[in-house]
């Protein structure tokens, strides 16, 4: 892992709520892998994208 990526990842503030989200096993494990190349996390790839579908649709 990029440890500065890691640690400078945005902290979420606030209350936090667990989603659970279905993937196919494959589509998982690529979405897995992937992040890990990158030296993020799911968590913080899901966050960007929901933050982003917000600024649209909101």
């Amino acid at each position: 892992r990029d440890l500065d990526r890691v640690v400078s990842a945005p902290v979420l503030s606030g209350k936090v709520k667990r989603v659970n989200v279905n993937f196919d096993e494959d589509k998982h494990t690529r979405f897995k892998a992937a992040c890990v190349r990158n030296g993020t996390s799911i968590t913080d790839v899901i966050n960007q994208l929901v933050d982003g579908w917000l600024k649209e649709n909101e």
